[in-house]
């Protein structure tokens, strides 16, 4: 396998955001309000956006855990659960999917303890879909034992792919609760996110046995490409139809009839992949252009994507 081919597929699994979507609508609150979410509230005890300078009746200045403004709550009644929560449609076709968010918790009251979704001492952050309870899909909860004080900013993040795989289709609810029986919590959340992925970042070769990738950029000829196959990515699953590099599709022989593209092992590892002969027939690349991008549909509907580097030559 080629280094600089290497290089891209790790870059994509780092950086697979590029190939994903924020679903968490004012996420970061800087609209100074809940623009995109739900509040249920409880009489007196409530989800509001603190901002710069927020007085808190028991812990006094509280400064947003970042930017202008952040949710917080407000305990003015002995017990009530409140609730702030992002209603998702799950998308087709999941690769990848993430929650993730910021938080701050200092509990004033006693213990924390879960009795169940309406009652305890407790803070909770879930995923509940429709006619589910709150407690079906926890991604976080304070349990007994933990620190009363967690200022923070406490990061954290749930893998919840396998979970959206099972539900795509579906509205997925994403919840911050606050239950509140033995005194106050004073709760504080930013910088939401629920990331989903739907493109299947894929590892290809442009000119495989060649260390630099020369293209001529003359919109004359053929460019080799391999997408490669893994464990996890079936190549003969590929509609050859939607492959496309830069948007030049591969080649077509016989008044179209014959397409020229074949599975082999190109490199030796064990697992199929797909060699393909890209029509070069127009100049698709700009003078300092390094990477080609090439995108492509499973028969599935599941799109994939890859990069390789590239040297033009005249």
């Amino acid at each position: 396998m080629k280094t600089s081919s290497l290089f891209c597929f790790i870059f994509l699994l780092l950086g697979s955001n590029a190939y994903s979507t924020e679903y968490a609508v004012n996420g970061d609150f800087e609209t100074g309000d809940f623009t995109g979410w739900a509040v249920e509230n409880d009489g007196l005890t409530v989800w509001q956006i603190g901002s710069t300078g927020y007085n808190d009746p028991y812990l006094g200045i509280i400064e947003p855990l970042f930017g202008t403004y952040s949710p917080i709550t407000l305990q003015l009644e002995p017990s009530a659960q409140i609730l702030l929560q992002l209603d998702v449609t799950i998308p087709a076709h999941v690769y990848s999917a993430n929650v993730s968010w910021f938080d701050r918790i200092t509990n004033l009251g006693a213990d924390y303890e879960l009795i169940d979704e309406f009652s305890g001492q407790y803070f909770l952050v879930g995923l509940r879909f429709q006619d589910g309870d709150l407690l079906d899909n926890v991604l976080f909860l304070t349990e007994p034992g933990d620190p009363l004080d967690q200022p923070g900013p406490n990061f954290r993040s749930q893998d919840v792919t396998a979970l959206l795989q099972d539900h795509e289709g579906e509205v997925a609810s994403l919840f911050f609760q606050v239950s509140v029986d033995r005194g106050p919590i004073v709760a504080q959340v930013d910088d939401i996110s629920f990331d989903i992925g739907t493109t299947i970042p894929v590892l290809i070769d442009i000119k495989p046995g060649s260390s630099d990738n020369p293209i001529n950029n003359n919109g004359h000829g053929v460019i080799p490409v391999a997408i490669l196959g893994s464990a996890t990515f079936d190549v003969s699953a590929i509609d050859i139809a939607s492959v496309s590099l830069q948007g030049l599709t591969v080649k077509t022989t016989g008044k179209g009839k014959h397409v020229l593209y074949h599975f082999s092992d190109v490199n030796a590892d064990g697992y199929i992949d797909l060699f393909c002969q890209i029509d070069d027939s127009e100049i698709v690349f700009s003078e300092g252009d390094t990477v080609a991008e090439l995108r492509g549909q499973l028969t599935n509907g599941a799109d994939f994507r890859g990069e390789d580097f590239i040297t033009l030559v005249p």
